[in-house]
């Protein structure tokens, strides 16, 4: 009786035993499907994010994070200017230093155009502040600065200790931002406003001297 117990109960543990083995594989080639058709929609996937990449190289105000350098070839023949190699690096130079004298300038022109003249860089800031796209302005006591934020009418502010430039928004409204009240029949266009104080570096610095 007993061997006849046990040969019975062998199938019944092999059947099992079997579809387990059975439900294993089902559930694997599921898993692996999944992963096939994730793997495909990927793939899919590549024509258009390289394409947004494309576009936003192409057009970079369309991307987010840093912003990029200007058009600055573009801005000169909007400006109906010939497109130099002095004028772009000039323009190069004021992105990368605002407020900028005229001998930061050169310096940082002559650094990729060895060749070019200072009377170059003063005929190109000329021309560049003549039509619009620079601007120049020249604080009290100051020699003249050139920046290449224009069209907002913006006001400045300047540290008395180490001269530092800053940009001030509109103190109120918008261009020209200030009206006076008796101004004689005169047609207002822009308003130039300097604030004079102390750069937060200067303050700090004053204040550890007075307070040892």
């Amino acid at each position: 009786m007993r061997d006849s117990t046990l040969r019975v109960g062998r199938p019944v543990g092999s059947a099992r035993i079997l579809r387990r083995r059975i439900t294993a594989t089902v559930t694997s080639v599921a898993t692996i499907r999944n992963q096939f058709e994730l793997e495909i929609i990927r793939l899919a996937s590549i024509p258009t994010i390289f394409a947004k990449v494309l576009d936003q190289s192409r057009n970079p105000r369309h991307s987010s994070g840093v912003s990029s350098t200007p058009d600055f070839p573009a801005q000169l023949r909007d400006a109906e200017l010939r497109v130099t190699r002095p004028r772009v690096a000039v323009l190069e130079a004021l992105h990368a230093r605002p407020h900028a004298p005229t001998d930061s300038i050169f310096d940082a022109v002559r650094a990729v155009l060895p060749g070019v003249s200072r009377q170059a860089v003063y005929d190109v800031l000329h021309a560049l502040t003549s039509v619009g796209i620079v601007r120049r302005i020249q604080p009290s006591g100051s020699v003249a600065l050139y920046e290449l934020r224009v069209g907002d009418n913006h006001h400045h502010v300047v540290c008395r200790s180490c001269r530092t430039v800053s940009d001030v928004d509109c103190a109120v409204g918008e261009a020209p931002c200030l009206t006076p009240p008796d101004y004689d029949g005169f047609e207002f266009v822009e308003v130039e406003v300097v604030f004079w104080g102390m750069c937060p570096d200067c303050v700090a610095s004053q204040s550890s001297r007075s307070h040892p």
